[in-house]
C-alpha cells in the first residue's frame, strides 16, 4: 500500500480506537553487497526492508505496535495491538509525542550516482580491487574480504498534530581486508572507503594503503613498558570514542551511569578540545534533517574549549529535566524503542597535521588500530585496557612498526590530556544515526605495557 494511504487509514483507525494522539513512523530501504574471492563471486546479497511502527496516547498511557506489512488489512491490527499495549503498560514515564517544528533543516543526502551505479560495475570493481591487491607484492597472500556495497533508506513520520515529514539517504562503500605473510609471521589490515560519488573511489589508494601497512607490520616488535605520548589516528580515535559515547547521553547520566552527570559548564577536556554534534555535516555523508521523534537535528556544541556545554537528549530524557530535546532521539529500526544517539559527533580538527606535534617529544607512540574494544573498555568509569594491533613508534626522524603491547588509562583523563589535534578529520560509515568523526589527536602520559626493560 502507498505510504500516504497507509497513514490515512491509520489515522482513521486510531480515532476509532480512542487514541488521543498518535504517530506513524515508517522506514523502508535496500541493502546490497558483493564479495569476491580468488576472482570468483563469493557472496551476493540484495534485500529490501520495510517496517512501520504506531504509537499513540490513550488514557494518558503510550501504546506501541509494529508491522512489516504496509497493507490495508494490517492497519487495524497495528492500531488495536497498540491500544492493548496501552492498557497493559505500567509506566510512569510521560506519554509525549512531538507536535512538529515550523522549520526543518534542508538536507539532501540522496545520491543519484549511487542509486544508478549498476551491479555489474560494483562486481567488476571488486574483482579489480582483489587483483591489484594480490599483485601488489608477493608477501600479500590473500584478500580475505574484498567487496563493495551500498545501502539506502527513507524515513517518514506523521502524527495527529499534522506533522508529515520524510527524509532519505544512501551511501556507497568498498572494503578490503588483506593478509601478508613472511618468515612464518602473518599480519592483516582492513581498509574501507565510503562516499556518495563513485567517481571518487580510488582503488589504487585503497590497495596501497592496506597492502603497504600489512607488509610494514610484518616487522613489528614491542616497546618497553612505560608512559608515552600516544597519537590516536583518525580510525583509532573513532573506535576509541565509540566505546564511551554513552557517557554523553543524558538518559545515562540521569540513571547514574555517566561521570559527566552534573558537569555542564565545567572543564572536562583540554581547552583545545571542541566536540560538536551537527545535524548537517557534509564531511560525514550522515546528515539528518530530524530524529526518529520528529525533532529537528540542529548543530550544537557538546564540548566548547574544553567545557561541557550539553549532554544529548531525546524527548523522554529532556522531559525529566524539563529542557528541550537536542534532536538525538533515534530508533535503530521501526520495531525498536527510541534511544539516544549522536547525529554526527566529531572533534573539531585543527589546521595542522598531527605530525607537526611529534618534534615536541622524544618518543611518540602512534596507534592505528586496537583490539578488545568491547571487553576492554568500561563506558561508565571510563577505564580502558586495549591491545594495540597496529601502530608505530616515532623516535625523531625514525619510526618502526609495533605490536604486542597494551595501552591503559581512563577516557575522561585522556580528554584532559590531549595536547595536539590534527587536521585529518574522518567519519565512520553512516548507518543512519550514530556517525562519529575524529581527527588524529595526541594525548600525553598514557600507560603502555610492552616488553620489560
Amino acid at each position: 500500500m502507498d505510504l500516504g494511504l497507509f497513514k490515512a487509514k491509520a489515522s482513521e483507525a486510531a480515532g476509532k480506537a480512542g487514541f488521543e494522539n498518535w504517530e506513524i513512523y515508517a522506514r523502508t530501504g535496500n541493502t546490497f553487497s558483493v564479495r569476491v574471492n580468488d576472482q570468483k563471486l563469493d557472496e551476493y546479497k540484495n534485500s529490501t526492508f520495510i517496517g512501520a511502527s504506531f504509537r499513540g496516547v490513550k488514557n494518558g498511557k503510550m501504546g506501541y505496535a509494529y508491522t512489516e506489512k504496509l497493507e490495508e488489512e494490517t492497519v487495524w491490527e497495528l492500531v488495536s495491538n497498540a491500544a492493548e499495549n496501552a492498557i497493559l503498560i505500567d509506566s510512569k514515564d510521560p506519554a509525549i509525542l512531538y507536535p512538529g517544528s515550523p522549520e526543518y533543516p534542508v538536507c539532501d543526502s540522496w545520491s543519484s550516482a549511487v542509486e544508478n551505479m549498476s551491479v555489474e560495475e560494483k562486481i567488476a570493481l571488486s574483482f579489480e580491487m582483489e587483483r591489484r591487491a594480490l599483485a601488489f607484492d608477493p608477501r600479500i597472500v590473500a584478500a580475505d574480504y574484498c567487496g563493495m556495497g551500498d545501502f539506502g533508506y527513507e524515513v517518514s513520520i506523521a502524527n495527529s498534530y499534522g506533522l508529515d515529514i520524510s527524509f532519505r539517504s544512501n551511501i556507497l562503500y568498498a572494503s578490503l581486508f588483506v593478509r601478508a605473510f613472511e618468515n612464518g609471521k602473518t599480519k592483516s589490515v582492513m581498509k574501507y572507503w565510503h562516499g556518495i560519488d563513485p567517481g571518487k573511489f580510488d582503488i589504487d589508494e585503497l590497495v596501497e594503503n592496506a597492502c603497504g601497512r600489512a607488509i610494514r607490520s610484518l616487522a613489528a616488535t614491542s616497546v618497553p613498558t612505560g608512559a608515552y605520548p600516544v597519537v590516536f589516528t583518525s580510525k583509532a580515535a573513532i573506535s576509541f570514542f565509540n566505546c564511551f559515547l554513552a557517557a554523553f547521553y543524558a538518559e545515562n547520566a540521569q540513571k547514574g551511569f555517566s561521570l559527566l552527570k552534573g558537569k555542564t559548564g565545567e572543564q572536562v577536556a583540554a581547552s583545545i578540545v571542541n566536540l560538536r554534534d551537527d545535524g548537517i555535516c557534509e564531511a560525514s555523508f550522515g546528515s539528518q534533517a530530524f530524529d526518529s521523534e520528529g525533532v529537528p537535528c540542529f548543530d550544537k556544541d557538546v564540548i566548547k574549549d574544553g567545557a561541557l556545554v550539553t549532554l544529548l537528549y531525546n524527548m523522554k530524557s529532556a522531559a525529566v529535566e524539563k529542557v528541550k530535546s537536542t534532536g538525538n532521539g533515534f530508533k535503530r529500526g521501526p520495531s525498536r524503542e527510541v534511544e539516544t544517539l549522536p547525529v554526527n559527533l566529531y572533534m573539531v580538527p585543527s589546521d595542522k597535521p598531527i605530525e607537526e606535534a611529534y618534534g615536541s617529544y622524544e618518543k611518540v607512540l602512534v596507534v592505528r588500530s586496537m583490539m578488545g574494544l568491547h571487553s576492554g573498555a568500561n563506558p561508565v568509569s571510563g577505564d580502558f585496557s586495549l591491545l594495540v594491533s597496529e601502530g608505530e613508534l616515532i623516535e625523531g626522524k625514525d619510526s618502526r612498526p609495533i605490536e604486542q603491547l597494551t595501552i591503559a588509562g581512563n577516557f575522561f583523563q585522556v580528554l584532559k590530556d590531549i595536547e595536539a589535534i590534527g587536521n585529518d578529520l574522518q567519519f565512520s560509515i553512516p548507518e543512519g544515526a550514530g556517525t562519529v568523526g575524529m581527527p588524529s589527536f595526541l594525548a600525553k602520559g598514557i600507560k603502555v605495557s610492552g616488553e620489560e626493560a
